[in-house]
């Protein structure tokens, strides 16, 4: 019975990846001798054929997978407080912590809520300096994060925040800044592989002036009631006199807040276009989403008997016909099952499918606006071309 298991595994294994990388519909072609050809599908999957496979440098946090709740940072090293999102874990931490017994409590925290049907994080300040970041940490997790940084590689967000204090000047020259930008401000700092930060700053002091000065660091200012944001993060990275392009990366990403106030931010994606098309996805099942390591990154959900999943398609346009495909395994053979399987998308430019079990085994689901022709096609040009999307979908 253990034999028969692994046979019917590998049956599976091998139609997965042929019909993946051919574009082979079993139901139709269920010849064994088509697997001779699982030679060609292991090669379709080194080069990463279709977009079950992204390269790692598509970083998407739209907090989705994140527990609702309010997070406090701690002082207790072995205790970080952190959130589990969309993209990894995210550290919380402040100032105040650092020092419980001059200081107290912290009353600093960020809290995960649901704002127009999605959720968002807050971060809040009331003394001192917070922060939330995500990067590789010597713990493992999020181990080989890194997100390269090439010519059309864009950093897109949307933020809203307030200071509700007013403190005056740049004290970046003060010898005693560690962590710039150092006067009140909200930001999202970026540092890559060789010790180079890049400071988007948005709401802040009205007196206050870009530190140019640093050879390793640079601060761009932005229009603090602007809303939505979109920068190219190696023009913005090539003001900086250290910085070299060769095999950058970005290492950290940081959203913080220096002296009283709060910042709501979402949707932030770092992405390159001429590699992958951007994510334009979000899952509200916890855990159930998960990627491989480095490299190529398996886009993949875990469903469990008689569950499911909430899929919402993003960042597409208002009024987009949308048509949703689980053409791998058919009929009485079918892992999961879809509703809708097509739609229009609202004016926010969003639709959503239920993803629900339906027996054991690995299947595909896909999903496709249409072309120039007016077609909806799941083809290996159409997933190239971002016109598609799709993923393995396992049932245990």
């Amino acid at each position: 019975m253990g034999m028969l298991k692994i046979i019917k595994m590998k049956v599976y294994c091998m139609e997965t990846i042929l019909s993946f990388c051919l574009g082979i519909s079993f139901d139709k072609y269920y010849d064994f001798r088509i697997r001779v050809l699982f030679g060609i599908a292991i090669f379709c999957i080194v080069i990463g054929c279709r977009s079950g496979f992204v390269r790692a440098q598509n970083f998407n946090e739209g907090w989705e997978n994140a527990i609702q709740d309010v997070y406090i940072p701690t002082e207790n090293d072995d205790e970080i407080s952190r959130i589990v999102a969309d993209e990894g874990l995210w550290l919380i931490a402040d100032t105040v912590s650092n020092f419980p017994e001059d200081l107290g409590p912290t009353p600093n925290r960020a809290e995960i809520f649901e704002q127009d049907g999605s959720k968002v994080l807050k971060l809040i300040s009331e003394d001192g300096n917070v922060w939330i970041l995500i990067r590789n940490f010597i713990n493992q997790f999020n181990k080989g994060f890194a997100i390269p940084i090439l010519p059309d590689t864009v950093i897109s967000f949307e933020e809203t925040g307030n200071i509700t204090e007013s403190f005056s000047a740049n004290a970046f020259e003060d010898d005693n800044c560690l962590d710039p930008p150092c006067f009140q401000n909200i930001s999202i700092v970026l540092d890559d592989n060789r010790g180079n930060m890049l400071a988007y700053v948005l709401q802040r002091s009205p007196d206050v002036t870009p530190v140019t000065t640093r050879p390793f660091y640079m601060e761009i200012f932005l229009d603090p009631d602007a809303g939505s944001y979109s920068r190219n993060v190696l023009e913005d990275f090539n003001t900086i006199p250290t910085f070299r392009t060769n095999g950058a990366e970005i290492r950290i990403i940081q959203f913080k807040i220096d002296q009283p106030g709060w910042g709501i931010i979402d949707n932030i994606n770092i992405s390159s276009t001429d590699q992958e098309s951007v994510k334009r996805f979000k899952f509200n099942c916890r855990n159930k989403f998960s990627k491989g390591p480095g490299g190529l990154e398996k886009l993949s959900l875990t469903l469990g008997e008689s569950e499911s999943c909430k899929l919402k398609l993003i960042n597409l346009e208002p009024g987009v016909s949308v048509e949703v495909s689980t053409n791998l395994r058919t009929g009485f053979r079918s892992s999961i099952g879809v509703s809708p399987i097509s739609g229009i998308t609202n004016t926010n430019g969003e639709i959503e499918f239920i993803i629900s079990a339906i027996g054991e085994g690995i299947d595909w689901i896909s999903w496709a606006v249409q072309n120039e022709e007016g077609n909806f096609e799941f083809s290996k040009e159409a997933y190239d071309a971002g016109s598609a999307w799709g993923m393995f979908v396992e049932v245990k």
